[in-house]
């Protein structure tokens, strides 16, 4: 019950900012000062982390409206899970004591839309193409007449479940948080022109993704 009220009221603060942040009510700035002092004394005890894309446009702390140490923040084109994101919200579960994980994309995502085109094949930035085109191939089988931005906003959506199947998949650390219920993992997606975040839930299959990894 502890745990379920501590989702509740995370999740309940992040929606709050997000409406003050979309209506240009911003509070976060009047607690920057007490909270960069106080997390240096004491270090940082932040309740949620965000696994989002680096796009410029999608400045995770001023989406919510927090302050220092209020949010773990991980951030990764495309917002994907490789060794490094799974090992920084690894850390946030086992050292920091999370209670929620938010994997976040948005609207308009570069790294999507390179994905789909098929572009960037090479490099780096074809590692973290590849971790996206799952969420394409699933997209174009599940809605054929899909194509443009609709095409591109529906695999943003089935990206975020992609990434959240990948860190239950390949994380025992995140896996076994999530199955004693230390730990709860939602979706959601950023909307970059209206500033509004659509909240997805829990992953659809999140119980038997959870069954097929014991």
């Amino acid at each position: 019950m502890e745990h379920r009220t501590s989702v509740d009221r995370i999740v309940s603060l992040l929606k709050e900012g997000n409406t003050r942040y979309v209506r240009g009510k911003h509070e976060s700035h009047l607690r920057h000062e007490e909270n960069r002092l106080k997390t240096s004394n004491e270090g940082q005890r932040p309740a949620v982390a965000v696994l989002s894309c680096s796009d410029s446009r999608v400045p995770v702390e001023v989406l919510f409206d927090c302050s220092i140490g209020d949010i773990f923040t991980v951030r990764v084109a495309g917002n994907v899970a490789g060794s490094s994101e799974s090992g920084s919200l690894e850390y946030a579960a086992d050292h920091l004591g999370i209670s929620v994980l938010l994997v976040m994309g948005h609207t308009q995502c570069g790294a999507v839309t390179a994905a789909v085109n098929g572009q960037g094949s090479g490099g780096g930035v074809g590692h973290i193409l590849s971790k996206i085109v799952p969420a394409v191939n699933k997209t174009r089988a599940a809605y054929p007449g899909l194509s443009g931005n609709e095409l591109v906003e529906a695999v943003v959506r089935a990206n975020v479940w992609q990434t959240i199947e990948e860190l239950l998949n390949t994380s025992p650390a995140i896996r076994e948080s999530v199955r004693t219920g230390r730990l709860e993992i939602l979706g959601a997606c950023y909307d970059i022109r209206d500033g509004r975040i659509e909240w997805m839930g829990i992953h659809p299959k999140q119980e038997q993704l959870l069954g097929q990894t014991t």
